[in-house]
């Protein structure tokens, strides 16, 4: 039986049973038409309408729209033995937001928008299960002013002096926490927590400590922090960024750096150092307790002249005692991109900032069923990579799958299904991928908009079955 995008829905609880199936055709409608406007992806004035009147309803908020696909990520979960949460923040905005009601701005008071901080929980090799954590953060105007007084240098203290559940990087803690709550759900299965350089907040370690390492940590340091390490049975007091000279090379590391704009590929060397270190509070925070780490370098060796070295501090309670304990490390803060990707499909294919409406309760619950849209275009994308001999039935229906092979292979379907790979493949082709020897496999991009095209063809399909 195949796993249905409205499944998402299957526990969703508007207290009417009438939203609830909305939300389900809603669910489908949109994720058939990903990159197109409501009117357009509706059929009729009075669909439009009720697509309208969906997001506005009193009943409907972005917690309960999100709820009954966290339940069914959880399930996913519970079927992994090793999971990453890995969270990050993105923008939402565009010129024309100024008009919805409620918004606030990003950064200054005259960029209208407001800010999703997500948490997505993904295997190893990178198959992304959903959504786990969500919150949307609007900056109201008088928070920005108050923010750039807070940034001269007299005022500094008196941000530093607020408790960190007042400050907007509490999403960093609170995100962790939602993480810690899934843990209790699913005993059997391993976590870790990935976050970019933002995340590296004291109060954060400090989490994590308390709670025993529960869900270790990762995350890119930021803060040149002063740090005790060990070096010959001695404690060493020196800054994060110099602890380098401290240390010795465990190993080293290569890698393809990928073209960037005007500067080719380039082959990348790096040296490995490791050690436990002890970060101690600021002097403003001296009554917390001090923190026992982690620290990775990644230090580029033999620079090309013109090129800047490539170097990552990474902060971490993952153990690193030996070199393949470090390779497995740098492995899992490399899938931390899958959070990039999935802003990157949210924005770009689902054209979330491209919503009109007036009220930011219309905006944000429409950009909340679109997460879920995202995610399954990622889902769907790499789970044709991860399992490819899976039948195809898995994911997609008999109408579906026989459509794309009439309109790709252009012959009858055969009597047995395909497997994903092979029918992911061809769904990407409608999308514009050409399956080429020397093409990898297929990425978000062409993916959403093969299932776009894939609902079209279905349509044909059916319309010829039923009068051909």
């Amino acid at each position: 039986m195949e796993a249905k995008i409205e499944d998402e829905f299957l526990f969703a609880d508007f207290f009417d049973k009438r939203l609830n199936e909305r939300s389900k055709k809603l669910l489908k409608l949109f994720y058939d038409n990903t990159s197109k406007s409501i009117p357009e992806s509706c059929k009729g004035r009075s669909e439009i309408e009720a697509a309208y009147r969906f997001f506005g309803n009193d009943q409907v908020n972005s917690e309960r729209i999100l709820k009954p696909h966290i339940a069914a990520t959880i399930e996913r979960i519970k079927k992994q033995k090793f999971v990453l949460f890995i969270q990050d923040s993105t923008d939402i905005n565009e010129k024309h937001m100024e008009t919805v009601e409620g918004l606030g701005f990003i950064n200054d008071t005259t960029n209208p928008g407001c800010i999703s901080h997500t948490m997505i929980a993904c295997t190893a090799d990178r198959l992304c299960l959903g959504i786990v954590s969500n919150e949307f953060i609007i900056r109201e105007k008088d928070t920005i002013e108050n923010k750039i007084k807070e940034n001269k240098e007299k005022e500094k203290w008196k941000n530093k002096n607020k408790l960190i559940e007042k400050k907007e990087s509490y999403k960093w803690i609170k995100a962790y926490k939602d993480g810690l709550e899934i843990a209790k759900k699913t005993p059997e299965t391993e976590f870790v927590c990935i976050a970019d350089r933002e995340a590296d907040i004291y109060e954060l370690f400090l989490e994590v400590q308390r709670t025993k390492n529960r869900i270790p940590l990762l995350i890119r340091a930021f803060q040149d922090r002063t740090i005790e390490l060990s070096k010959n049975d001695q404690r060493i007091k020196t800054k994060i960024k110099k602890a380098s000279s401290e240390l010795r090379s465990i190993g080293e590391i290569q890698f393809t750096l990928p073209k960037r704009g005007s500067k080719k590929s380039r082959l990348i060397k790096q040296s490995i150092k490791t050690s436990s270190i002890i970060i101690k509070p600021p002097k403003w925070k001296s009554k917390l307790e001090a923190i026992k780490i982690q620290l990775l370098i990644m230090e580029e060796i033999d620079v090309p002249k013109d090129e800047e070295a490539i170097c990552w501090l990474l902060l971490t309670t993952l153990p690193l005692s030996t070199m393949e304990d470090a390779k497995f490390t740098i492995n899992l803060y490399l899938s931390r991109w899958s959070i990039e990707t999935f802003f990157h499909v949210l924005k770009t294919g689902c054209k979330i900032e491209k919503l009109q409406f007036k009220s930011s309760h219309k905006l944000l619950n429409c950009v909340s069923l679109f997460m879920i849209i995202a995610w399954r275009v990622l889902f769907v994308t790499f789970l044709g990579r991860n399992c490819p001999e899976l039948p195809c039935t898995i994911i997609f229906t008999e109408d579906e799958w026989q459509a794309v092979y009439a309109v790709i292979k252009k012959e009858k379907p055969p009597a047995v299904p395909p497997n994903l790979k092979e029918v992911t493949i061809m769904i990407a082709t409608l999308g514009g991928f050409l399956n080429r020897k020397c093409d990898k496999d297929p990425g978000p991009k062409v993916m959403w908009k093969g299932l776009q095209a894939l609902y079209n063809c279905t349509q044909g399909w059916l319309a010829f079955k039923n009068f051909g």
